[in-house]
């Protein structure tokens, strides 16, 4: 799938029959396909002397399930390097549906746990530990979830880094004592720290019944890194947070964060629900777009969850004014330009946008047929 080693570069020497329909790096893996990978013979011959009788399967838009000429008898998987040759782009999608086809489709879609599952499982002995990755942050599913509990009085966030650490201390001890929750975010940014967490936790783990409130929880976030206690790992209850993958996990991760009692407290809900569901499907292909390098935006932004929430609540807000009037232009502006826009720095890009919240943010999503 890496293409082929360095050594055989010397033998991949037949030219480019055309350009314009394969590139030369794909051209030089095809050569190596067709010398050394059975099935694929003399491949590299065939589309150099017929590249017309190859168009519909170079070209094709759904070239997993498009016939190769002249080669029905290879197999799905060895299909796959094939498509990695000619098609580099397009693997990662291919790959996704043999999994799809070979095992199933509750293979092809990341299961996310939801923050009630998670806190059913958790204990007041237990620390939940969320493991990091960039462009995500389980840090306001948590808020979130301490106000639909009604914890929102009781729950103590820190931010962790230099000179941090005694402050945890105390809130850890103020929570066992009275019931709180405590957050520690981003316990990568406090090494020092770390030897006086795992003393924490262990203590927690060796506690008498009684002696701990029974309503005290430990949340801590964390990017991977070596110095973090292994004990505290195999005494927490531990969870990866990743962005989701494809417009559809965006959506259903986005309206995990919605609760049924937010979506229908608004003035105007049936426009609330409309805009929401613009907003939410605005949010994912951005998210999408960055996938595609250059081709989506000129530059890679971190576009995460807390930019879907603050728009979230400025729409609601908006629909909350009195008249029955919605003001698109401001909220065009306050998503568009401040809340997503704010991390934009390429011009272009901050167009392209723009362009993209303007299909969703329009008097005509309300129609019956715009979807």
């Amino acid at each position: 799938m890496r293409g082929p080693p360095q050594s055989a570069k010397a033998t991949l020497n037949m030219p480019n029959p055309d350009s314009k329909m394969i590139s030369d790096a794909s051209w030089e893996f095809l050569q190596y396909l067709g010398q050394n990978i059975k099935g694929f013979e003399k491949i590299h011959q065939d589309l150099a002397q017929n590249p017309s009788k190859w168009e519909n399967f170079i070209f094709s838009e759904d070239i997993y399930n498009e016939k190769v000429p002249g080669y029905d008898h290879i197999q799905e998987f060895t299909k796959l390097l094939l498509i990695r040759a000619i098609k580099p782009e397009q693997i990662v999608f291919c790959i996704v549906q043999y999994v799809s086809q070979q095992l199933g489709k509750f293979y092809e879609e990341s299961a996310s746990a939801t923050m009630e599952e998670v806190f059913a499982d958790s204990d007041c002995k237990t620390p939940v530990i969320f493991i990091l990755s960039q462009g995500a942050d389980p840090s306001d599913q948590i808020i979130k979830f301490s106000r639909e509990k009604g914890f929102d009085q009781n729950f103590a966030p820190l931010s962790l880094g230099q000179g941090q650490g005694k402050k945890a201390e105390i809130l850890i001890q103020r929570g066992i004592k009275e019931g709180n929750w405590v957050l520690l975010q981003n316990c990568h940014l406090a090494r020092s720290w770390m030897p006086t967490l795992e003393k924490i936790v262990e203590a927690l783990a060796t506690s008498a019944k009684g002696e701990i409130h029974e309503n005290f929880r430990l949340f801590l976030t964390s990017m991977p890194a070596t110095y973090f206690p292994v004990s505290v790992l195999q005494n927490g209850l531990k969870m990866t947070t990743e962005p989701p993958r494809g417009l559809k996990a965006n959506l259903k991760r986005s309206y995990q964060g919605f609760s049924q009692n937010f979506i229908d407290d608004c003035a105007k809900p049936t426009s609330f629900r409309k805009l929401l569901f613009g907003l939410s499907f605005f949010h994912a292909i951005i998210q999408e777009r960055r996938k595609f390098g250059p081709l989506g935006f000129n530059i890679r932004y971190e576009f995460n969850d807390s930019d879907l929430d603050v728009s979230t609540i400025t729409l609601r807000m908006f629909l909350n004014e009195k008249g029955e009037e919605i003001p698109w232009d401001a909220m065009l502006y306050v998503t568009g330009h401040i809340n997503y826009g704010g991390r934009v720095t390429d011009d272009w890009d901050r167009v392209c946008l723009l362009s993209i919240l303007k299909k969703y943010y329009t008097p005509e999503i309300f129609q019956e047929d715009y979807w």
